[in-house]
């Protein structure tokens, strides 16, 4: 379930049941979206209408995600060590950083023996989006 109330009188205004068990939910702090995965999708909700803004269907288990400051990029993290940039205005993934060694034809970045699952994601000065320590290798990405 995901229910939103007001916050003078208490009251619920919007209530969803989702089929799909929710991973991750994170809101937006400089705009009214909300966005929420499901095991192998991101959906990106108004959090004043709940009207879906898009939804991506993903490869990988979703892990975790973040929200840049200004509001304009949502970063994925995944259960195989990938990590995924989306624009929130239309719902591309701008960027790619994949586990595993990329084909040189290819035009994602690698993050070089990193296979763990992104268990967090943070945003320093605006620019970069870091992950939470890799179990396997002690890394901090």
């Amino acid at each position: 379930f995901f229910f939103r109330y007001c916050v003078n009188t208490m009251k619920l205004l919007h209530s969803k049941t989702w089929i799909e068990p929710l991973v991750v939910a994170t809101m937006c702090e400089k705009m009214d979206v909300v966005a929420l995965a499901t095991k192998n999708k991101i959906m990106l909700h108004n959090t004043q209408s709940f009207q879906r803004l898009f939804m991506l269907d993903t490869l990988h288990e979703v892990t975790t995600l973040s929200w840049s400051p200004n509001g304009k990029l949502l970063v994925a993290g995944f259960s195989n060590g990938d990590v995924h940039l989306y624009q929130v205005e239309d719902g591309q993934c701008i960027v790619e950083f994949k586990a595993a060694t990329p084909d040189v034809s290819s035009s994602s970045t690698c993050l070089h023996c990193h296979t763990a699952p992104i268990t967090g994601l943070y945003w320093v000065d605006a620019r970069l989006p870091v992950g939470a320590l890799d179990r396997a290798e002690g890394v901090l990405l």
